[in-house]
């Protein structure tokens, strides 16, 4: 295709949303339709090195130095402006570099302590009904319903 030229291209239900479509936009069993039109490009130039592919990235030891110090400065920055339980956690799978963070309810923080409690309450409840006994059985305890 050349600059300007425009096309119509089909494609099959196959190959796009199939028999679920996506309701109500798309039918099911629906042939897509698009018209494309070339509105600007560029020569491929075939790349003569791994770095040509990334020219972003520091390659000199100087630019790798600069940019290691950029980092630590932005994560000290970054640190500072958080407070103590947005960097601390029990356990965390989320901990990345992204700074993704997890749903409330998948939160270590909140969810440790909520178990933590609850395991507690139930050990107090069982403790409390007698369920833990302390020292030693006089008799046997005869657990068969059917004996009595």
């Amino acid at each position: 295709m050349r600059l300007g030229e425009k096309c119509t291209l089909e494609v099959q239900p196959s190959y796009a949303y199939g028999r679920r479509g996506v309701p109500p936009v798309i039918p099911p069993n629906a042939a897509l339709q698009f018209e494309v039109e070339v509105i600007e490009a560029e020569r491929y130039r075939e790349p003569e090195s791994f770095a040509d592919d990334n020219p972003d990235v520091a390659r000199t030891p100087d630019e790798i130095a600069i940019a290691y110090e950029e980092k630590l400065k932005k994560n000290q920055m970054d640190n500072e402006n958080k407070g103590f339980f947005d960097r601390f956690y029990f356990i965390s799978p989320f901990q990345s570099q992204t700074g993704e963070r997890p749903p409330w309810w998948l939160n270590p923080n909140i969810t440790f302590v909520i178990v933590f409690a609850v395991v507690a309450f139930a050990f107090y409840l069982v403790y409390a009904n007698g369920g833990i006994h302390q020292g030693y059985v006089d008799e046997p305890i005869d657990v068969n319903p059917f004996n009595k």
